[in-house]
């Protein structure tokens, strides 16, 4: 599936690999396997504010970035992800 190099794609979790999930996440499709992935709750409120962002399995997604080089996230993501990580400090 060709998705052009202006789309706005948000990678999520496969639910087959995930050891645990961004609390209040839900389970969607992957827009080109449909796998079955994980929502974060930051992705959704996103979602509302760009319906036409792809969402994309890290597979998928990867395979798109591959010829990629610039890569951005949603506000809230990253206190998810160190809320979910926990706190990685600096050398």
């Amino acid at each position: 599936m060709d998705f052009g190099s202006d789309n706005i794609v948000v990678v999520c979790i496969r639910v087959a690999d995930a050891g645990g999930v961004v609390r209040d996440s839900t389970k969607d499709q992957c827009a080109s396997c449909e796998a079955p992935i994980w929502v974060s709750p930051s992705t959704r409120r996103a979602l509302v504010l760009q319906p036409d962002m792809l969402l994309l399995c890290i597979k998928c997604a990867m395979a798109k970035a591959e010829n990629e080089d610039e890569v951005c996230t949603f506000p809230g993501v990253e206190k998810e992800l160190i809320d979910y990580y926990g706190k990685k400090e600096k050398p």
